[in-house]
């Protein structure tokens, strides 16, 4: 194959332009196909038919059994995914290459899966040459990214430690979040001493790094090896790989203190106090070391202890081609690290993150993402728009929007809660407290993890904390999470919070403000664990100046608001779980036929007996200024209610038909 040809103009969109023809022969004494096919292999067909499935979904890219390849050009800032910005004007030649399995299609939603298939496989840039190292290069570009070649054993600390400088001097006011101090009292906090291999006291001006990892099912260790040392006390002799590893990036990077759980949560301190404060530990430390594969603490750090990938590359006639290697949400997406509900809050706390993996190391802050195998131009490596710790920095298919740089508040929170809830805990009691640290950092207050949406504001009328809080209580169950087979009940948290499900969470929209408000139409109060009741704006009031996170106390809701009764059936093609809506008495309190009906826990089967044959009552949460209305299905074990799911009912209706009650729901 001839690489002649290769460098046209591409179209500025996401799917790219072919750029060679479709090819399904191969020679094995071509280094350039050599190089091509290193990337994505496509699974040769034995027969002469040439037919393409009719619709390919994202999520059955892998199982593809498609013939050939061709290469195409893209924008390199669309999909090298390292920086991003609106309606960039696209008059700059910055032009990268993927290989595409297949001859291709016109139409986008066909094209789609193909090229994210291919993204995830690494791209094709020019290497910098070893002379064009550094500030004297000349960049042909402000938009250019260029190729670094990098060893399977050897990881270049000189360039991680300039990361970390760069954000750490960095001028720009979009890195204020990276710099800001985020230290409060470390009085109880202990970190590893990693020359001298002891567990200390850490002092308030001391820099140190902090490890999240799996734990996982490890080897047998003696007792020795897997006992927690006391304090001051140095460290078993032989420490799972893992940490052992992080212990050495720590030296690398010239730092001496490493915060890592396993010994670092000391048995002789108020062990819930440190837990809760795992939040401001990461938040605090200069960066976190991210070890993104393995299954448990004993795999290591590629790099360090574990030889990575290869790195394809190819001469040719214009220079030296390489693999600029996959996306870190590739790798992240396919971990063990990525389903665990702890590490989450342990990414996205950190201002800055190094990302192992089997390819390179990324950098990722609150602004920047960097990788090992390129090169950015100068003008991008401390401007505002790029890639960052977000949601979309996990997930393959939100690679293609825009970042979380649009400082909508209730968008930001139902993005992490979505994505935090898909993971999964050893423990079903660290449901919330594991996402306290996200809840502590909202713009806004939270109860239960419930958040109070619409108040943006402290000082908010009573009222308006008051259907704030309504609205946080129309979550729906999106599904059972990654490692969850069933949507579960957890017991020791209400029926109304989200963390009483085993599912991932999810809210009819992705924004809320005070505008979305309609009519007033349901009373809230919160139960003290002596029985007496507050109204939910008056407690608000009580506890917004302490914390944003509030106290639990008794588990139980005193509701007052219209409620109906309604007749189920189930049904394949409505949305939400499977239900829709037969009969509402009084039939006149909704009119409409945009219903959707979820519930909360679908496959319990005593519960599906009961739903088609029973009447079920509904009460009126909120509905907002575009005629939409969110009611709460309930249960009752003698005279409490119990929430079993929710309906969301687009079009009018006349409240005043409804039967106004007062209940209370635990």
């Amino acid at each position: 194959m001839s690489e002649r040809g290769v460098f046209r103009d591409p179209v500025v969109g996401y799917c790219g332009l072919a750029v060679t023809d479709h090819r399904t022969d191969f020679d094995k004494s071509c280094s350039f196909c050599t190089f091509v096919l290193s990337f994505d292999r496509p699974k040769w067909r034995e027969t002469n038919v040439r037919e393409f499935p009719k619709w390919i979904e994202a999520d059955e890219a892998d199982n593809l059994w498609l013939e050939g390849y061709h290469l195409r050009a893209f924008d390199s800032l669309k999909v090298l995914r390292l920086w991003r910005e609106h309606n960039r004007v696209s008059s700059y030649p910055s032009v990268v290459l993927a290989v595409v399995v297949g001859q291709g299609f016109n139409e986008y939603s066909k094209m789609f899966p193909l090229v994210n298939r291919a993204i995830s496989k690494g791209l094709i840039v020019p290497k910098i040459k070893s002379n064009e190292a550094g500030k004297t290069f000349e960049w042909s570009s402000p938009y250019d990214f260029m190729g670094r070649k990098i060893q399977p054993h050897v990881i270049d600390f000189a360039l991680l430690r300039t990361w970390i400088d760069e954000c750490k001097s960095s001028k720009a006011s979009a890195h204020e979040r990276c710099n800001k101090e985020q230290r409060q009292d470390f009085s109880e906090v202990h970190v590893i001493d990693c020359r001298a291999r002891r567990v200390v006291p850490l002092q308030k001006e001391w820099n140190y790094l902090a490890l999240s990892y799996v734990w996982g099912q490890t080897k047998s260790m003696s007792s020795l090896e897997h006992s927690e040392p006391a304090l001051s006390e140095s460290l078993p002799l032989r420490l799972p790989q893992t940490i052992q590893d992080a212990i050495t990036v720590t030296v690398r990077l010239g730092q001496n203190y490493l915060w890592v759980d396993k010994y670092c949560i000391k048995a002789t301190v108020d062990k819930h106090l440190q837990i809760q404060n795992m939040g401001l530990v990461y938040e605090g430390a200069l960066a976190t070391i991210i070890a993104v594969p393995g299954e448990n603490s004993d795999f290591g750090l590629p790099g360090i202890s574990l030889e990575r990938n290869a790195q394809a590359c190819v001469e040719v006639d214009i220079g030296t081609l390489v693999s600029t290697g996959c996306h870190p949400s590739y790798p992240i997406s396919n971990s063990r690290w990525y389903t665990r509900g702890w590490t989450y809050q342990e990414a996205f706390l950190s201002r800055r993150c190094l990302l192992f993996t089997h390819d390179q190391v990324f950098f990722a802050c609150k602004v920047s993402l960097r990788a090992e195998m390129v090169l950015q131009p100068p003008s991008l490596t401390s401007e505002a728009g790029q890639q960052m710790l977000g949601p979309s920095l996990m997930t393959p298919e939100k690679q293609f929007e825009y970042t979380l740089m649009e400082n909508d508040a209730s968008k930001e929170f139902t993005e992490h809660l979505l994505e935090y809830s898909s993971r999964s805990l050893s423990f079903d009691s660290d449901r919330l407290t594991a996402f306290k640290g996200m809840l502590a950092r909202q713009k806004f207050a939270s109860y239960w993890g419930v958040p109070f949406f619409l108040a943006s504001r402290d000082t908010a009328y009573a009222d308006v904390i008051n259907d704030s809080f309504a609205v946080g209580l129309s979550w729906f169950s999106g599904g059972a999470g990654r490692d969850a087979k069933d949507v579960l009940r957890r017991a020791g948290f209400p029926t109304w919070c989200w963390a009483s499900l085993n599912s991932r969470i999810e809210y009819a929209s992705e924004r809320y403000h005070e505008s979305d408000r309609g009519e007033h139409i349901v009373k809230i109060s919160m139960e003290h664990s002596d029985g007496h009741t507050m109204h939910i704006g008056e407690f608000f009031q009580s506890q917004i100046g302490r914390s944003r996170v509030f106290p639990e106390n008794a588990p139980w809701l005193h509701i007052t608001g219209y409620t109906i009764k309604v007749r189920l059936h189930l049904t394949a093609e409505i949305q939400g779980s499977g239900y829709a809506v037969d009969e509402v008495f009084p039939k006149t309190v909704l009119r409409g036929h945009a219903l959707s009906v979820y519930i909360d826990t679908p496959n319990d089967d005593k519960l599906r007996s009961r739903l088609k044959r029973e009447t079920w009552i509904a009460i009126a949460l909120w509905n907002s200024d575009e005629d939409e209305q969110f009611w709460l299905l309930l249960d009752w074990r003698g005279s409490t209610a119990y929430r079993i799911g929710l309906i969301q009912y687009s079009g009018h209706g006349f409240m005043k038909d409804a039967e106004s009650k007062t209940i209370r729901l635990g």
